[in-house]
């Protein structure tokens, strides 16, 4: 039997550490749930220390490498849960976001928040997209005659 749900993950190190899956693929559908990522480098350090601009610009990367990593693309991102720990900075966060939508926005919701999991955490960015189905290779069914 085959497991309706699959885990993803975009292979960097710091992954099989953390307690969470990085997203879940819906096996029998075509969702899939990404969960919060925050501005974590491929080596598990923190990327933009202080810097809203840089850490969005690094949880996006995060974002699309799952996306990758499970067939998926930005251009199939329906829904997107910010987490940010200073509202009043939502235009850098605005700023970032046209770079990785340039011409269209997904669903969202931004909440401001008092913490994030690491103090130095100043977003969190989660998402929900869509698999789009592989287009099945098709068969000849001409036969070919003998001469």
């Amino acid at each position: 039997m085959t497991r309706a749900i699959r885990a993803v993950a975009a292979g960097k190190a710091w992954e099989k550490a953390v307690s969470y899956t990085p997203a879940v693929r819906v096996e029998t559908g075509p969702l899939l749930f990404l969960s919060g990522q925050v501005a974590r480098g491929a080596d598990g350090s923190l990327v933009g220390r202080g810097d809203l601009t840089e850490q969005t610009r690094q949880a996006f990367r995060n974002l699309c490498d799952l996306l990758e990593a499970a067939g998926s693309s930005v251009n199939h991102v329906i829904k997107l849960t910010y987490f940010v720990r200073d509202m009043s900075q939502w235009s850098k966060v605005a700023a970032v976001r046209a770079e990785f939508f340039p011409a269209y926005l997904p669903a969202s919701t931004t909440v401001e928040v008092s913490r994030l999991f690491n103090p130095d955490y100043l977003i969190e960015i989660e998402a929900i997209a869509l698999i789009p189905k592989r287009p099945q290779a098709t068969r000849s069914r001409k036969r070919r005659r003998s001469a």
